[in-house]
């Protein structure tokens, strides 16, 4: 949880590096397997490595800054990864029951840092 750490002003910077490199092992884990599914797999699979993806992003609470435009189209910035990813995992998820989990977890995302914009945008298109 290094970008957490880094959120909440963690004093110990040696942790946060090691964390870190393994947070970023992990996410290049991923976007090796996504490269491959792309040119070998169908969107099923590619969809699946998008949603694992984004809750690795999610678990490691890398959704930082908590202005209203954090969950918005435009690119991310680098803290807010695990928002960005969610919103690419719904848009390539065709089934409605893993299109509900997404939009509840961006719902965990907004409560847990306290972001009332996020959650009321996707306990809307919830409910929709």
């Amino acid at each position: 949880m290094s970008p957490y750490l880094s959120h909440i002003h963690a004093d110990n910077a040696d942790l946060r590096e090691r964390l870190s490199a393994k947070n970023e092992a992990k996410l290049k884990e991923f976007d090796d397997k996504l490269k491959e599914a792309e040119e070998n797999q169908g969107e099923s699979e590619i969809s699946q490595l998008l949603r694992s993806k984004a809750m690795y992003l999610v678990r490691i609470g890398d959704k930082v800054s908590n202005r209203p435009e954090s969950y918005s189209t435009q690119v991310p910035h680098r803290q807010e990864r695990a928002i960005a990813a969610l919103d690419l995992a719904l848009e390539k998820t065709a089934g409605l029951g893993a299109r509900i989990d997404l939009v509840l977890a961006l719902v965990r995302v907004g409560l847990f840092f306290a972001d009332h914009d996020l959650v009321t945008a996707q306990i809307v298109k919830a409910t929709e």
